[in-house]
């Protein structure tokens, strides 16, 4: 409890409302819509994922690619 979000993966929801919120400096947000791009964008021909890289569950309760754990 209390971790930090977005420190090891990149999110497609909570990472856009950082730009939304014009709370980053310029080159910070450069820097994430780059890897917003490159790595929830570019990736797939059919939509943007939701996470990347999908997370670790305990018991696979989700898996990677299903619903909000890198899904699209």
């Amino acid at each position: 409890m209390g971790g930090p979000i977005g420190d090891k993966n990149i999110f497609l929801e909570h990472h856009t409302w950082l730009l939304i919120s014009k709370i980053l400096p310029k080159k910070h947000c450069k820097i994430l819509i780059n890897n917003i791009y490159n790595l929830l964008d570019k990736r797939s021909e059919i939509g943007q994922y939701v996470c990347y890289p999908p997370n670790r569950t305990i018991f696979n309760v989700l898996l990677g690619g299903i619903a909000e754990n890198g899904g699209i």
